[in-house]
């Protein structure tokens, strides 16, 4: 989507000790905008630069407080329509888009060194379920999830067939399969657990 090349056959991590990495890199970054912040004489870079670092600040705090007060939720067809969708578009090179063939086999597990996408999920949120304190997501979005996602894999077919990407049913059934056993996951777990307050923990609140 941002258009940086190299990464078309990539998917997002959700290996165990995901989290812990990206705050490694992310605190790795903002050091090296911090060292280039301390050496910048021009005061527009670095205000540009004192924006980036404080970005990062705020995206770390934003995790921190997300794991403290929050039972995490992914709506996963989405997520992995968007990622799917990215490549499989009539603005994007045809050439590129055999990659969404790549993604769909790691988010399955089919992959070699992958799990399928929808167990790391549930592994991940049951880590936090059993946590005191936490809250659920919104139920109204989550029962609006639960209620489109059908919709959303079916298109997840039809743009596979629109672009003649070879080899996609099986992966797709798979994955078709394990995305509606994350939703039944989320329908017994998560749900429940939901809140009908539509107001965020006030930490939250006052952070955003």
């Amino acid at each position: 989507n941002l258009g940086v090349e190299g990464l078309d056959e990539e998917v997002f991590d959700l290996k165990p000790g995901f989290q812990k990495r990206a705050e490694e890199e992310t605190r790795k970054v903002r050091a090296e905008l911090a060292r280039r912040l301390a050496a910048e004489t021009d005061p527009p870079v670095r205000q540009d630069l004192q924006i980036l670092v404080d970005s990062l600040d705020a995206d770390l705090k934003g995790s921190e407080l997300n794991r403290k007060h929050n039972i995490p939720y992914f709506n996963l067809s989405q997520i992995i329509f968007g990622s799917l969708h990215s490549l499989l578009d009539d603005q994007v090179d045809a050439k590129r888009r055999p990659a969404a063939l790549v993604r769909l086999k790691k988010y399955t597990g089919i992959a070699p060194g992958y799990a399928p996408v929808a167990t790391l999920a549930q592994d991940y949120i049951r880590a936090s379920l059993n946590k005191p304190g936490l809250v659920g997501p919104f139920k109204e979005r989550v029962e609006r999830d639960l209620a489109n996602n059908a919709t959303v894999v079916a298109g997840l077919d039809e743009l596979f067939k629109k672009y003649n990407i070879q080899g996609y049913e099986e992966p797709y059934a798979k994955l078709k399969a394990q995305l509606a056993g994350y939703d039944e996951f989320v329908r017994k777990k998560i749900l429940p657990r939901a809140r009908t307050d539509f107001r965020m923990p006030p930490e939250i609140y006052a952070f955003g």
